[in-house]
């Protein structure tokens, strides 16, 4: 756990989440001082609120499965 909220700091940690997440203050509080774990729903909203991936919070590494849409398309980050 303590990886998982090193790297929700990194990314800005609560400065960064205020207002982006639905999650009280108090919850973020406890959760980024490791007073509380995190559910699936919350790391997916802190996920999308710092523009990341629940994959890479969880593990460090970009997601291998992961699909990038862009206005021609979308891409795929693995090779053929």
């Amino acid at each position: 756990m303590k990886e998982v909220i090193d790297r929700i700091k990194s990314l800005g940690g609560k400065t960064a989440l205020a207002g982006n997440t639905d999650i009280k203050d108090t919850v973020l509080d406890r959760i980024l001082d490791g007073t509380r774990g995190v559910s699936v729903t919350e790391l997916d909203s802190i996920a999308a609120a710092l523009n990341t991936s629940v994959h890479w919070l969880l593990t460090g590494e970009e997601d291998p499965f992961r699909v990038v849409f862009t206005g021609a398309g979308c891409t795929y980050p693995f090779e053929d």
